[in-house]
């Protein structure tokens, strides 16, 4: 449990701050700095690439503070503060996004916080941690914590970690891809030029109306599994488009066994009726 702090030190402000390096590129716009603090260096690099909604913080953290029972837990923090008060945050938890009030104590998130909002608002997202705050004068992450029990020195050593500032709509949805393509993000290979048998473009499965929360082989290994939620407060219909024609699917319980749940494929395409916040899990096999 992470509540009240009992010291507050901006490092931008009261430790020195060294730019090595500045790109203005009409493509990415890029500075990367390093701050020395007490007994431990921070490094980070910024990024705002053209057409980007996110500001993204590359961070490279050697760690060497040490807590006590004497002198308390020494922590870093990436704390956002924002012009307007923010009484209600809206967090991703597995399954689904939830407003919480405003509390000057961490609370779990999975990888994002937003400002509670009508139309747009501002994100605070990482791809590792999960100790959030709103404390309703702005937005924070706990990035590392120097606990010193049961182990003394939990967190010594070098730590990297990317974090982002994001302008966003704020409704479920739009959170939950901001959240995944910042956590989550494509990746590029290249290759030769050579000959092959599968489509210029393509794609295993593509779904819509509903979020995908993990595909995996079934236990029994008789098709795959696909667990789909439902962020928002109506009724909604999952789309899944496959690129192979579907010989059976229906819906199964959490451990995978049938809850007689019928779903009515057609050709490649499934739709799976999902009810307000709901969860459902679907066997296919081709």
């Amino acid at each position: 449990r992470v509540g009240k702090y009992a010291v507050v030190r901006n490092l931008n402000e009261t430790c020195p701050v060294t730019v090595s390096s500045v790109s203005r590129g009409e493509v990415r716009q890029q500075i990367v700095y390093t701050i020395p603090f007490a007994v431990s260096s921070l490094k980070v690099t910024v990024t705002l690439d053209a057409e980007s909604d996110l500001l993204r913080f590359d961070a490279a953290v050697d760690w060497h503070e040490l807590g006590s029972p004497e002198k308390g837990i020494p922590q870093l923090n990436f704390a956002l503060p924002l012009a307007k008060e923010t009484p209600v945050s809206r967090c991703i938890v597995p399954f689904g996004v939830v407003d919480r009030p405003a509390l000057a104590q961490d609370v779990p998130c999975n990888g994002l916080i937003a400002a509670a909002a009508d139309e747009e608002t501002v994100a605070l997202l990482s791809d590792c941690k999960y100790g959030f705050r709103n404390d309703g004068h702005g937005l924070a992450v706990d990035l590392i914590r120097a606990s010193y029990e049961p182990d003394p020195t939990p967190e010594v050593g070098t730590h990297t970690l990317s974090l982002a500032v994001a302008v966003t709509a704020s409704h479920a949805a739009e959170l939950l891809r901001c959240n995944e393509c910042f956590a989550h993000p494509v990746s590029a290979y290249a290759n030769a030029i050579h000959s092959g048998h599968l489509a210029p473009r393509g794609s295993f499965l593509t779904v819509g109306g509903a979020s995908l929360a993990a595909i995996k082989q079934a236990e029994d290994e008789n098709g795959i599994i696909l667990r789909l939620y439902n962020p928002e407060n109506t009724a909604a219909e999952a789309r899944l488009l496959f690129p192979g024609v579907i010989k059976s699917a229906e819906t199964v319980s959490i451990s995978e066994h049938s809850d007689a749940g019928a779903c009515l494929p057609a050709g490649n395409l499934l739709t799976v009726k999902l009810a307000a916040f709901g969860i459902s899990s679907v066997r296919v096999c081709f």
